[in-house]
């Protein structure tokens, strides 16, 4: 009887670690081959390490996801795992030529879109800030991630 519960108790414990929802991280590849930027962009990881040589958009209503094998799925059914409020990396928000994907690589914004062939990475000792006219300085990095 003893043993019957514990096994149940173990069973119980195991499903609860295995379909908990994990908490995806920015810019952090996961089990499907990319790396979300922002909600509805993301990079293909090769060997465990975003790409940032090309940013891909996903298509309108959809949203970049880690747990699934598809990459975008609709908004209506999933929520994106690094959503515009949680981080600004890789967000076109109108209001600035440039935005960061990383602490040290960014990518040209058209208004609120990314544009994809248009990226390039800060020289040794320097990090991405896109709300200063240098892109590269000194200091803190906009991008945490």
């Amino acid at each position: 009887m003893v043993s019957t519960k514990v096994w149940l108790m173990s069973c119980l414990v195991a499903t609860t670690l295995l379909y908990s929802p994990a908490s995806a991280k920015c810019n952090t590849c996961s089990v499907n081959g990319i790396a979300c930027l922002s909600d509805s962009s993301f990079l293909i990881c090769h060997k465990g390490v975003p790409d940032s040589s090309q940013v891909f958009q996903c298509p309108a209503g959809e949203v970049c996801v880690s747990h699934s094998l598809k990459r975008c799925v609709p908004g209506s059914v999933s929520s994106a795992d690094c959503a515009a409020d949680q981080n600004a990396c890789g967000a076109c928000n109108g209001n600035k030529l440039f935005t960061c994907l990383t602490p040290t690589t960014f990518a040209q914004c058209n208004s609120t879109a990314l544009l994809r062939s248009v990226v390039g990475s800060c020289p040794s000792g320097l990090t991405c800030d896109s709300s200063r006219p240098e892109i590269c300085v000194l200091g803190g990095a906009e991008c945490s991630r």
